[in-house]
């Protein structure tokens, strides 16, 4: 049986045991219950293991996060967590360097935008390396294409330097 569907369960069944709680005068064991459940639903909805590895990643331990990401199926995942976990894929692919890693890098990122990506950042980022390894192949206009999506994206302004950078190497094209 799938894990999500025994989350499910025992989250109905606290969310059950906190409303109990409640109409048995019990109002402080029943508010503790519901914030119980909450953070069960939570964590039904998204992958530990991809938590873990955002953190890792974060923290700069490459290796860390790379095993963390190995241990995921993907096959198990809501489709919104599988764009992410692609989307770890391509950055860690990246990270590695080499030819093989970039081709490799270029479908997670595609799988990851296709997937759903929630924030406008992170669609931004992968776009972002998409133009870079665009760059890498010789691929002036779908790099050019990929840059002014990744303007229309970053909204606050946030990766505007390294959006400088990316097309400078346009320029040497």
């Amino acid at each position: 049986m799938d894990t999500r569907i025994i989350k499910g369960i025992i989250v109905a069944a606290i969310l059950a045991w906190s409303i109990y709680s409640f109409t048995q005068v019990n109002i402080g064991f029943g508010i503790m219950l519901l914030l119980l459940a909450g953070l069960a639903g939570f964590l039904v909805t998204r992958s530990i293991r991809l938590i873990i590895a955002f953190i890792s990643l974060r923290r700069g331990k490459m290796e860390s996060c790379l095993t963390w990401i190995n241990r995921v199926n993907p096959d198990k995942l809501f489709p919104k967590s599988r764009g992410y976990f692609y989307y770890l894929q391509g950055l860690t692919s990246v990270q590695g360097g080499g030819q093989g890693s970039l081709t490799k890098a270029e479908v997670m990122f595609k799988k990851s935008l296709s997937n759903g990506l929630r924030l406008d950042l992170d669609k931004a980022t992968a776009k972002l390396q998409l133009a870079v390894i665009a760059i890498s192949k010789r691929k002036k206009r779908e790099a050019t294409n990929l840059l002014s999506e990744v303007k229309k994206l970053d909204k606050r302004g946030m990766m505007t330097a390294q959006i400088k950078q990316v097309k400078e190497g346009l320029r040497r094209i």
